[in-house]
């Protein structure tokens, strides 16, 4: 068998840099980290540009020195976000089984909590009836920019049994499983941080399922440096490479 020359590999690289650019920019896959326990206010990830944050399922804004939460209801029109359900959807101000307080004392477990107002956006929620997905959609993004999805999960009441939900987009990829509700009270729920490259369409569309019915808090949508930059400095280094081989191989010869 022929063995592929420098110039040939040199092509191939080239054509993989670029396959790999589009790629990446059209599969619109969410890529979840794991998720954490909710804890404080450093929970909230300033990564990149924030583009809107929100306070799911209540009707009052939360105001931070860095992060403003608008409210967001199941009748809200927004231009980012949209919340809907093959079932019936409902919010509720009782994710926090009364723990939350707008002054001290605080009872458990938001007690634990370094600010009330980030209590208040577990307190409230929107939820799927009838045991459905919640499907919630992004729009009016940039198409080849990436972003970042920062989703907090919350239910402090009793009910016996643990609750978690799972995050999947239409990439294929869905998250591991986020524990919002271990059971019992004195408990707080996960959030989840997810990436993705808007695609040409500028929507971005990711389910949450539970056994006991899609249920969301809060949500905050940024933007962060495009991987298009690194992506192209890849390629530019392996173009280049590629060029000094032959060149020194043309040299030699």
């Amino acid at each position: 068998m022929k063995k592929p020359t420098i110039k040939a590999w040199f092509k191939i690289a080239v054509v993989a840099a670029l396959t790999l650019t589009g790629a990446i920019s059209s599969q619109s896959q969410i890529l979840w980290d794991n998720p954490v326990t909710i804890s404080g206010t450093p929970d909230i990830d300033l990564n990149g540009t924030i583009v809107k944050a929100y306070n799911i399922g209540e009707r009052y804004d939360v105001t931070f020195p860095d992060i403003y939460f608008a409210d967001f209801q199941t009748n809200t029109v927004d231009n980012y976000l949209s919340i809907t359900s093959p079932a019936s959807i409902g919010q509720a101000s009782s994710f926090d089984n009364g723990s939350w307080k707008g002054a001290p004392p605080y009872q458990a477990p938001f007690d634990t909590l370094d600010s009330s107002d980030y209590g208040f956006l577990f307190r409230g929620g929107i939820y799927a009836q009838a045991n459905q997905p919640l499907t919630v959609t992004l729009s009016n993004l940039t198409p080849g920019v990436e972003y970042q999805v920062q989703v907090w999960i919350n239910d402090s009441r009793n009910y016996g049994n643990t609750r978690n939900a799972i995050l999947s987009s239409a990439g294929g990829m869905d998250s591991a499983p986020v524990n919002y509700n271990q059971g019992s009270t004195n408990t707080l729920g996960n959030y989840i941080i997810g990436t993705f490259v808007a695609n040409s369409t500028g929507i971005e569309i990711f389910n949450i399922s539970s056994s006991a019915g899609g249920q969301i808090n809060a949500l905050v949508l940024s933007v962060i440096p495009e991987p298009s930059a690194w992506l192209l400095s890849v390629s530019g280094l392996v173009i280049l490479a590629g060029c000094s081989l032959f060149k020194h191989k043309k040299i030699s010869a």
